[in-house]
């Protein structure tokens, strides 16, 4: 990350500090942050200012980010040159479109400037890699056979058995069954019908019970 940075009064040189740097979801839950970090010397007015010479904000910086949350960065930069009123920009609220780009791509270079147009910050970003069972731009695709989409926590596979709806959930293919398991082929025919677990009900005169492969007629003559 890099800021350009244009004070005017003061001396002519500048020890910028900074207060705070965070990196946040559009929740405002912070992804990183430092609360202040010093540079490490002194830079003349019309120098560009780098950050990564600040220890704490180590570069590149690797953090976790949610998939299905816009990105954020806040910054405050402090000029401290024995000026009566220290040089001061914040910029607030920088989008991080994490979402345009596919994990494992080249750098992205990203610039915002302060509302008064004095200062600007550079820097690039890029995913590494998806967690397991994203994919696509920003992550924001589940892997095949993985569902909900934006979730992808399901696995459902498809098979001769069964398909997968839109939640994962498995949906039997004709005489397959329980419903949402699809492991008991049951092909109802004249011998017997099924249940909902893929049990055989005998039809009148089929025998034996759960087996229905003997046909017994009764009559006068004998019973069954």
């Amino acid at each position: 990350m890099d800021s350009p940075g244009h004070p005017s009064g003061g001396s002519g040189f500048s020890d910028f500090f900074f207060r705070p740097v965070n990196i946040l979801d559009e929740d405002e839950n912070i992804l990183y942050g430092i609360t202040e970090a010093r540079t490490e010397e002194q830079y003349s007015n019309t120098q560009t200012l780098n950050l990564s010479t600040i220890e704490v904000l180590k570069n590149p910086l690797e953090i976790a980010l949610p998939t299905d949350k816009t990105v954020y960065v806040y910054i405050s930069v402090y000029d401290e040159d024995g000026a009566t009123d220290a040089f001061t920009r914040t910029m607030t609220k920088m989008w991080v479109p994490f979402g345009s780009i596919h994990a494992g791509t080249g750098w992205t270079k990203e610039s915002y400037s302060s509302s008064d147009g004095e200062a600007t910050l550079f820097f690039k970003y890029r995913l590494l890699e998806c967690d397991s069972h994203f994919t696509g731009y920003g992550c924001n695709s589940c892997r095949t056979n993985y569902y909900p989409e934006g979730e992808c926590t399901v696995l459902c596979e498809e098979t001769s058995r069964y398909s997968c709806n839109k939640e994962g959930g498995k949906v039997c293919e004709i005489n397959y069954y329980p419903e949402g398991e699809c492991t008991v082929l049951c092909d109802e025919t004249l011998n017997y019908t099924c249940t909902g677990e893929g049990g055989k009900v005998c039809r009148t005169n089929y025998y034996p019970k759960g087996e229905c492969t003997v046909l017994c007629d009764e009559t006068s003559s004998y019973t069954c």
